[in-house]
């Protein structure tokens, strides 16, 4: 019994440590979509128009609440008009 237990503590402290490297991955792709935006002088509901979503899930995504996929991040790289070494140039 005792083996199960160190099994689920380690898997306890994996998701935590997991959780906290997403989060700040988050907020990181966050702040350079906002830069970016910024830069440009697009307002997040230009922005949101241009990819046929909320304004509200833009403001959602620069804050860092969800999850952006590689394909979306495209997306977003194609609406700014910025090259991928562009964007990530902070």
């Amino acid at each position: 019994m005792p083996h199960l237990k160190i099994r689920k503590l380690k898997r306890r402290t994996h998701i935590k440590s997991g959780g906290a490297i997403n989060a700040n991955s988050k907020k990181i792709i966050g702040k350079i979509i906002k830069a970016r935006r910024e830069e440009k002088k697009i307002t997040q509901s230009e922005l949101a128009d241009l990819l046929f979503i909320d304004r509200q899930y833009v403001w959602r995504i620069e804050n860092g609440e969800i999850n952006v996929t590689m394909d979306y991040l495209d997306k977003f790289i194609l609406a700014l008009k910025c090259t991928h070494e562009d964007f990530f140039n902070i």
